[in-house]
């Protein structure tokens, strides 16, 4: 197969009503949504440097760094997109590497299938934020690391999930090892594109399943669920996720005000 051409072009968009445009580049034919993830990867990741921008002009800074792996052990929502292309960076590891890395998102998905984690979390649908967060702590006290940490380290850092990209927060570091409400301080992201590709991934899905899916259920989920998403343009996944990211700001907007 012929690899895509590619154009770059600059989107001009505006965060907190300042301008901020961003460069991209991005295939100009027909691909699957996971040749797209490196776009939304740095669009994310442009997000995430005017968040950090705007805390440290506040006088604050980002306690995450490597080597602190305490937030790896909490629930990690992914994109259905993104399952697929994981899934794909799993099966292109050296064998001895794979075989480890197999195990270890076996044992965790035996885990929380033993305590009916998955079951709880049903199809995502009628969970309040209550629940969602009281689902949320009983996974993290499991204590059961991402399959990725290695030395409290991720080590498919340049690939990480978009959720593991926007996840920062100020408050001390020794914090996050019994996180609570009232001792984490998170960062508030300006736009939240892994929202966006979640919901990307909902409107293609084959069935009324959310669009996004645990990131220890990725080797069983993708098993069973081949990768059916259409092909479009380049340009038509950028109009699509930029549509996707103002009607979450507009959502956000409407939830704050009422």
């Amino acid at each position: 197969m012929n690899k895509p051409e590619f154009v770059t072009g600059t989107i001009d968009m505006t965060v907190d009503g300042m301008p901020a445009p961003m460069e991209l580049s991005i295939p100009t034919g027909k691909v699957k949504p996971t040749r797209m993830l490196p776009v939304f990867q740095k669009m994310t990741d442009s997000f995430v440097k005017i968040a950090i921008d705007k805390i440290t002009e506040n006088g604050k800074t980002i306690s995450c760094k490597a080597g602190c792996g305490a937030c790896c052990r909490q629930i990690v929502p992914i994109s259905k997109i993104e399952a697929h292309q994981i899934a794909k960076i799993i099966r292109g590891m050296p064998p001895a590497k794979r075989r480890k890395v197999v195990k270890r998102f076996n044992k965790a998905f035996e885990t929380f299938t033993a305590i009916g984690l998955f079951e709880k979390l049903g199809s995502g649908k009628g969970l309040t934020l209550e629940e969602r967060k009281v689902l949320g702590i009983e996974y993290f006290r499991e204590g059961i690391p991402c399959p990725f940490l290695e030395d409290e380290s991720c080590s498919i850092h340049s690939d990480r999930p978009l959720a593991c990209r926007e996840y920062l927060v100020t408050s001390a570091a020794e914090n996050c090892i019994s996180p609570t409400p009232n001792t984490i301080e998170m960062v508030a992201m300006p736009k939240k594109p892994s929202a966006a590709l979640n919901k990307i991934s909902k409107k293609d899905s084959p069935n009324d399943s959310p669009g996004y899916i645990p990131l220890i259920s990725v080797l069983n989920w993708t098993d069973e669920n081949p990768d059916r998403f259409p092909m479009r343009s380049g340009p038509e996944w950028i109009r699509i996720a930029l549509l996707e990211l103002k009607s979450n700001e507009t959502a956000s907007k409407q939830k704050n005000t009422s």
